[in-house]
């Protein structure tokens, strides 16, 4: 996924709750304890950290499922598109094996002769 994607669930309902409250980014940077900076690039996609999501539920009284986030997982958030990009490319690198498999068998070549040609 484009680290810049506006649309992103996270980025649009953070900008939708800033704007909710009516504070701007220098605000709540202020109050998060972060500059504007970083406020805009997670208005423009990029992820959070776990730390910063949960001072925003404080911060808005609202639950994590409420600001975009889908699944959080060894450290990352991820969003339902990131996910989904993430099983097509597993179901590609299946088809990619099964074609390889394929080519092998066709060639006549089992992975114990291929070991021993190395």
């Amino acid at each position: 996924m484009n680290r810049k994607d506006v649309n992103h669930p996270f980025s649009v309902s953070l900008k939708r709750l800033r704007n909710w409250k009516g504070i701007t980014q220098s605000e709540l940077g202020a109050s998060m304890d972060v500059n504007k900076t970083t406020i805009s690039l997670y208005e423009r996609g990029r992820i959070p950290s776990k730390h910063f999501v949960d001072q925003l539920v404080v911060f808005f009284k609202k639950e994590i499922d409420e600001l975009g986030i889908d699944l959080y997982v060894d450290g990352n958030f991820y969003s339902e598109l990131q996910i989904s990009e993430a099983k097509a490319i597993n179901e590609a690198m299946k088809t990619i094996k099964i074609d390889i498999e394929k080519i092998k068998k066709e060639l006549g070549i089992s992975d114990e002769e291929k070991r021993q040609q190395v």
